[in-house]
């Protein structure tokens, strides 16, 4: 996806988008600790 944008205002925005999911989804797993500290997250 981002071979065929390299260097242009397409790639940029996407990455900025995908950082800020990133952040966002950081960010709910603090919440989530913070506010239920006996929470424990099944996976692997």
């Amino acid at each position: 996806m981002f071979r065929k944008y390299n260097y242009q205002p397409v790639a940029a925005f996407i990455h900025l988008a995908l950082v800020a999911l990133d952040i966002e989804r950081l960010r709910g797993g603090i919440m989530q600790r913070s506010l239920f500290s006996d929470y424990r997250e099944m996976g692997s």
